[in-house]
């Protein structure tokens, strides 16, 4: 989880990688995503700048890259959120990028999380067919 502190920034968790190490992970994934998909690769992510994320940057990623659909919690949309405000008043169209590439990730997770729980409530609220 990424905690804030009075200045909402980041504070750092006790298994950080170094910003060097999230900047390759981050150019992998991008390289990966180009020669896989070519021209329907994720813009926002062929077009994030490796180089210009911070260790900001790199703590929202380690706080969701390994969510599932089980594990997102409002929580992490919030801080997500958080998060975004701050790139918002940065303005830095790089990672403007970045912080669309996980919006997109979050975001899908938790929508197909809403949608795994209605259909069991839907399940279990189903009337039960009494045979006689």
């Amino acid at each position: 989880m990424i905690n804030m502190d009075k200045n909402n920034s980041f504070e750092k968790g006790p298994e950080q990688e170094s910003l060097e190490d999230f900047q390759r992970e981050i150019q992998e994934l991008k390289d990966q995503e180009i020669k896989e998909k070519g021209k329907g690769a994720n813009p926002n992510l062929v077009e994030t700048p490796t180089e210009e994320l911070t260790e900001d940057d790199m703590k929202i990623w380690q706080a969701c890259k390994e969510l599932t659909i089980d594990s997102i919690t409002e929580k992490n949309l919030k801080d997500f959120r958080e998060y975004k405000s701050q790139i918002d008043k940065e303005k830095e169209e790089g990672r403007f990028n970045f912080a669309a590439v996980m919006a997109n990730r979050l975001y899908s997770l938790w929508g197909k999380k809403e949608l795994k729980d209605l259909q069991s409530k839907k399940i279990s609220n189903s009337p039960k067919k009494v045979i006689y």
